[in-house]
């Protein structure tokens, strides 16, 4: 996803950010990351099914191999398999599991707001939107100002509109479109204060 992380898209992010932190009383911050967890296991299993099944065809048809040919055909179908699993991030989207993937975005976005210092606004309204591109999924953690002033309804919308940037042709501008839209829902129940104050940096990197 080379599109999220083109200079002309962060610029364009960034300023966006500053515009909703401008308008509301929320702290946003917008995190994209190539992935949430390493999925080592998939180019193995994935290599071994290859693997068997190769084998397994040498073995059962009609046709007689020699034993090295047996041996080096079910080798090379193993190590496609491992080549496929590392080379195509798509074979590890699909082969490792919706649960486990919804799991390990959860986790690494929960961690990414208690390193980063979400929680730690004086009125609690830090929000992260987290972007995982591999497990292509958004994960929204927002602290408890922010939670009870926004409906849980709204909140499903905003989750629902966000994951939704995946099935676009450009889910970068997609993403970018659908922040924009958050700002009246965001506005009309955390408007900015008189004196409004930006407590986290817009620009905020977080690594663990």
């Amino acid at each position: 996803m080379k599109k999220f992380t083109h200079p002309d898209f962060q610029t364009r992010l960034g300023k966006l950010i500053a515009e909703l932190e401008q308008a509301l009383h929320i702290e946003v911050v917008v995190l994209i990351k190539p992935r949430s967890a390493n999925y080592d296991d998939v180019p193995l299993g994935l290599g071994a099914n290859l693997s068997m099944i190769m084998f397994s065809y040498l073995f059962l048809v009609d046709n007689s191999f020699d034993s090295y040919l047996v041996y080096f055909m079910t080798l090379s179908a193993f190590g496609l398999g491992m080549l496929l699993g590392i080379v195509l991030p798509i074979m590890q989207r699909l082969l490792a599991g919706k649960q486990r993937k919804q799991r390990n975005v959860e986790i690494m976005a929960r961690a990414l707001f208690q390193k980063g210092g979400l929680h730690h606004t004086s009125t609690k309204v830090g929000t992260l939107i987290y972007v995982s591109l591999l497990e292509k999924m958004v994960y929204i953690v927002a602290d408890r100002g922010a939670q009870m002033a926004i409906p849980d309804t709204e909140w499903q919308a905003i989750n629902s509109r966000l994951a939704s940037i995946f099935n676009a042709k450009n889910p970068a501008e997609a993403l970018l479109t659908e922040l924009a839209q958050c700002k009246d829902i965001f506005h009309q129940y955390i408007p900015a204060l008189e004196n409004n104050s930006n407590e986290l940096p817009d620009d905020l990197s977080i690594d663990l």
